[in-house]
């Protein structure tokens, strides 16, 4: 849902804001829109699907927090999330203390990324003492690809691509972390009946 909200913001971004362009303009550049449209955009784009990941992350199923490392997983979800809202919170802006406002931003992004790969390694031991051993590996390769296209650049990928690509990456971790402990609901594959 968190992941939906946020291409949904972005495809309005492409449709409403002339000129903008993903390929070319990082999406937390909408957050300096002027006439509250980038307050809008702050809160679609990083305050409520971090709010949505955040609350993810409290309701991971028990199955996942049988063990001290999902445990300390769901606390550093819960962290990740806290620094995702943060980007919007703090927002960057155009006009008067832009050094400042961007080292915030920095700073929250620095902080998701930090939380949200230990996350995706904690979980991935948490899975794989519990012998679960495919989901431990996705979440440890979620965890590495979150790091490089954060932090490498990818030949191909067009710079401003790679972060959203990347939260994108880390929305569909948390996602599919909430539906590895449900059980399964009549008529889905695997359910007896």
């Amino acid at each position: 849902m968190a992941a939906a909200f946020f291409v949904l913001a972005l495809l309005v971004a492409v449709l409403v804001v002339p000129g903008y362009q993903p390929t070319q303009h990082p999406p937390a550049l909408l957050g300096s829109l002027p006439e509250g449209a980038g307050m809008g955009f702050r809160w679609m784009l990083f305050i409520v699907p971090g709010l949505m990941l955040g609350a993810s992350a409290l309701c991971l199923p028990g199955t996942l927090l049988g063990n001290r490392a999902g445990r300390i997983g769901q606390h550093l979800g819960v962290i990740a999330a806290l620094g995702f809202m943060l980007m919007g919170v703090l927002g960057v802006g155009l006009e008067g203390a832009l050094e400042s406002a961007m080292r915030g931003q920095a700073l929250a992004w620095l902080l998701w990324l930090a939380a949200a790969v230990a996350a995706c390694v904690a979980v991935a031991t948490s899975l794989a003492l519990q012998g679960q051993r495919r989901p431990a590996v996705l979440s440890l390769l979620a965890g590495g690809l979150l790091a490089g296209l954060s932090l490498l650049p990818v030949p191909g990928l067009a710079a401003p691509l790679a972060q959203p690509l990347a939260w994108l990456l880390w929305m569909g971790w948390a996602a599919g972390l909430a539906r590895l402990g449900a059980p399964l609901r009549p008529g889905s594959a695997g359910s007896a009946g």
